[in-house]
């Protein structure tokens, strides 16, 4: 019979090999087996990426709604990888949300390093809260730093709930605003803040010489006491202050800090380098002066050590202006003479 001679030619097809595996698909599709034909493109290998083209599959995929809408899907998902194999990303993740695989999708985006266009698509196909949005906040974060993109990472590491790298990534931006905003975060998480970013702001604003916004961050720490006495020192040292009457004026300032008495090793072991000025020959003479303050501030008059060792620093860099040395000596000479 005329079916007999069908079946015999297909079966014929079959064993043939790979050339002739679309002949035997199409003897399916005329009989009216969309599945079958399906399964035997399936099976042959046909549907591979390295083995069809996109009109192969275009082709397929139109006849698959005749098999039914979970063949279709099926066929939508295999077009849609298909495309995204061959880097055409957009037209495969539209395939894959026709085949209502809006996971897949969204993963194609993120494997191709789209985060902004995955995490789009995840939050309005899988809401705010599912854990593949925080996930690729996390992700979109770390690309984001890598190109030195600090202010949208640390907003990505927010919207991740991860605090802490936002503050990281801040302090790696490297601006006094980055130092602010992460000081910021910082008094969210704990009361107070902490006290390391409130003295990279303080130190930041006295390089400036904004004493009065410096002083505001050293002042909500009892740890960064020490560093108010510091910057009092450099305020009246940058001032039109007499040379004569300089230490009963810096004292004075430190009244209207409110600073309780601090002792010179205390102020040794309170002073911490977030100043990289302080590892300079003028920072370094900066906090010996502020030191034999103290000792002035005690009585202790009669130590010459604090002077002594002031004296040499000044005398022996180079790296110090002539102003600078100056006014460092006539400050010496004020207290020696008194």
């Amino acid at each position: 019979s005329a079916i007999d001679t069908v079946d015999t030619a297909i079966s014929a097809l079959n064993e043939s090999g790979s050339n002739t595996m679309d002949s035997g698909a199409m003897l399916e599709i005329w009989r009216g087996n969309i599945g079958a034909a399906l399964n035997l493109a399936t099976s042959s290998r046909a549907l591979d990426d390295q083995n069809s083209t996109s009109r192969d599959l275009s082709t397929w995929t139109a006849l698959s709604v005749l098999a039914g809408r979970d063949v279709w899907k099926s066929m939508m998902e295999v077009q849609g990888q298909a495309l995204i194999s061959r880097g055409d990303i957009h037209n495969g993740v539209l395939h894959l949300l026709a085949a209502e695989q809006a996971e897949a999708a969204v993963g194609a985006y993120r494997e191709a390093g789209m985060f902004h266009e995955a995490l789009t698509l995840a939050k309005l196909r899988l809401g705010d809260e599912d854990k593949i949005v925080m996930e690729l906040y996390v992700d979109y974060a770390a690309s984001l730093e890598k190109k030195r993109d600090f202010t949208t990472a640390t907003k990505c590491y927010l919207a991740a709930e991860l605090p802490q790298k936002a503050v990281q990534t801040l302090i790696r931006r490297g601006d006094l605003d980055a130092f602010k905003e992460a000081y910021e975060i910082s008094c969210l998480r704990t009361e107070g803040g902490d006290y390391s970013l409130a003295a990279l702001c303080g130190c930041q604003c006295q390089a400036l010489g904004e004493w009065d916004a410096a002083s505001s961050y050293y002042l909500r720490h009892d740890e960064l006491v020490a560093y108010v006495i510091f910057l009092s020192t450099e305020e009246a040292f940058r001032s039109e202050v007499p040379a004569t009457g300089w230490y009963e004026h810096v004292i004075s300032s430190w009244k209207r800090y409110s600073i309780k008495q601090v002792t010179v090793p205390a102020f040794r072991e309170t002073v911490w380098t977030y100043d990289p000025r302080l590892q300079t020959p003028l920072g370094q003479a900066l906090l010996q002066l502020a030191e034999h303050t103290l000792s002035v501030a005690a009585g202790d008059v009669g130590n010459d050590e604090s002077r002594h060792t002031l004296t040499q620093m000044i005398s022996g860099t180079l790296d110090m202006s002539e102003s600078d040395a100056r006014r460092f000596a006539e400050i010496i000479e004020s207290q020696t003479a008194s």
